[in-house]
């Protein structure tokens, strides 16, 4: 028997999610379907004759480290269970940051047994591998569900919200509770590989951004000789159009500074998650704080 040609995905394979206070308003159309958010990596399984392999958000690695979730698509998939679709959804492990996950699903080495999946999206393989599924979300979360049960993992729970009001309601109900915060997704919604729309929005518990490191600057006093801040680009506001203006971020490890310092390509060009409390008057991020590399992505949210 021959086994079917292994699916390698393109380089923009995910559906983005969009800060949603940089969509326009006259954009958000209600009711939208709200679900938690999940601090986690993204994630997507291809499940289909000879293929069960989890990949990253960008396509580029596969998650060796989660064997115990890919053996459990493949038996499923040789029970008649599944068959010829792709899940989309979120590595989550307790008590570990988003960064942290990523870098234990990236670990080719040791497996990540305490991982699990949160499920929230379903796309037929042959619409995946096309970049475009015209099935609408409420369609597919119907779907993605079914398929969660089947695996006996996790999936996100929806409500509905009929307002802004209500969103950030409901966004600012999980992060009291210690959440990470909400997403809001068109019930009509396409999946487009890549885009990053009004389909999908989401609401953080605080301002954060992924970043690309630009350069390193050394520190004074305790941190002369070492790596003072790593600095990014930003726009002020985070709007798409705002002023391109440089943040110093601090935040890091002394470890860090110093394999840093020693070898800039270490950190030079990477994608790292940056948190800050909120804006200043002047658009900058105010205390903007270094959270870990963001492995799981090769594309930062300002450009």
């Amino acid at each position: 028997m021959v086994e079917s040609k292994l699916f390698v995905p393109s380089a923009k394979p995910v559906h983005l999610v969009k800060n949603f206070h940089e969509v326009p308003t006259k954009k958000i159309t209600f009711p939208l379907i709200a679900q938690e958010k999940h601090d986690g990596c993204y994630a997507f399984a291809v499940i289909k004759k000879g293929d069960y392999r989890i990949f990253s958000r960008t396509g580029k690695s596969v998650f060796k480290a989660l064997k115990h979730l890919s053996d459990e698509l493949r038996k499923a998939h040789e029970n008649s269970e599944l068959a010829n679709i792709v899940l989309i959804f979120e590595v989550v492990a307790d008590n570990l940051s988003a960064a942290a996950i990523a870098g234990r699903c990236q670990d080719e080495t040791n497996l990540f047994p305490e991982a699990y999946a949160v499920v929230h999206d379903c796309i037929p393989y042959k619409d995946f591998v096309e970049g475009y599924c015209a099935y609408t979300y409420d369609f597919r979360y119907h779907i993605a569900r079914s398929a969660a049960r089947k695996l006996n993992w996790k999936y996100s729970e929806n409500t509905f919200v009929n307002n802004i009001a209500e969103a950030q309601a409901y966004a600012d109900a999980i992060i009291d509770r210690g959440g990470e915060g909400a997403v809001f997704k068109k019930p009509e919604g396409t999946w487009q590989a890549g885009k990053k729309d009004h389909r999908m929005m989401k609401i953080k518990q605080e301002l954060s951004y992924d970043l690309r490191v630009t350069g390193l600057s050394e520190g004074a006093g305790k941190y002369t000789g070492t790596t003072g801040t790593i600095n990014c680009f930003f726009r002020r506001f985070g709007k798409a159009d705002g002023e391109v203006v440089g943040v110093a971020v601090s935040g890091m490890s002394d470890a860090q500074r110093d394999a840093w310092w020693n070898d800039p390509t270490l950190i030079l060009g990477q994608i790292v998650q940056v948190n800050a409390m909120r804006f200043t008057e002047f658009g900058m991020l105010r205390e903007p704080r270094y959270k870990g590399v963001r492995f799981d992505k090769d594309e930062a949210d300002i450009v």
